[in-house]
């Protein structure tokens, strides 16, 4: 579009140089023939600075050399409506080839879309309905083996209280012995320390009966996240074999 353009610009500016070296031929016609009616001695000057004496040949060579100096060029500008203008209709023109098969091949690719949503969706529901009762029953299982972990941490901060509280009886303990031991010498009554000492062993023996329901809790909680792990694969192992 562009280079038509600018071929109608210089093809316009070339006539315009034609009729401008027309009128100036005409002009100096004009001038010819007045002189001619003045004076005919000046017509026979006039005549003789017309007829030429110089050779055709370098002529025609001169006028090789300094034709493409001569010639008139017109920058086309980037901006031209004409360039624009038959560029918009080539373009409309390919649009209006390319449209007919486009617009068929984005149908056949929105029915072939369409035909496969429609099969995913059948096929999620179809999934949901056969392992519905599966997943109901992990979500069960997995709501008891929370409510499982929960109680095992409340018997850990239990545990955990114990061992703090039998830390410190035995610091004050190791302090009574400490004191029995410097009164011994003086005092021959030993029934506080037998006290003691029968004390001491009650909290053992309490301390490994918390450690005997703790370890029971714990095998309990594996037991159970076995379970539900076998139960989850052997769920999966069925629904790739379907």
């Amino acid at each position: 579009g562009i280079s038509s353009g600018g071929a109608s610009s210089s093809v316009a500016a070339t006539a315009s140089s034609s009729s401008s070296f027309s009128s100036s031929s005409s002009t100096a016609a004009g001038a010819s023939t007045t002189t001619t009616t003045t004076s005919s001695s000046s017509s026979r000057e006039t005549q003789r600075i017309l007829e030429s004496s110089t050779d055709p040949i370098e002529w025609k060579t001169e006028l090789e050399r300094v034709a493409p100096r001569l010639q008139m060029k017109v920058a086309v500008q980037s901006q031209d409506w004409r360039g624009h203008l038959e560029q918009m209709k080539q373009l409309r023109e390919t649009i209006r080839d390319v449209l007919p098969s486009a617009e068929q091949q984005l149908g056949a690719l929105s029915k072939s879309i369409a035909a496969h949503l429609e099969k995913i969706q059948r096929r999620e529901k179809s999934l949901v309905s056969e392992f519905s009762e599966l997943v109901d029953r992990f979500r069960e299982k997995h709501a008891l083996l929370k409510q499982y972990e929960a109680e095992f941490r409340t018997s850990q901060e239990s545990v955990n209280t114990l061992n703090n509280t039998l830390n410190e009886i035995t610091d004050d303990l190791e302090e009574v012995k400490i004191q029995m031991d410097e009164r011994g010498n003086v005092v021959n009554d030993t029934s506080p320390l037998v006290r003691l000492k029968e004390a001491i062993s009650q909290i053992k023996n309490e301390i490994q009966q918390m450690d005997l329901q703790t370890g029971i809790v714990q095998n309990a909680l594996l037991q159970e996240e076995v379970k539900a792990r076998k139960r989850v694969a052997s769920a999966g192992r069925r629904s790739k074999n379907n």
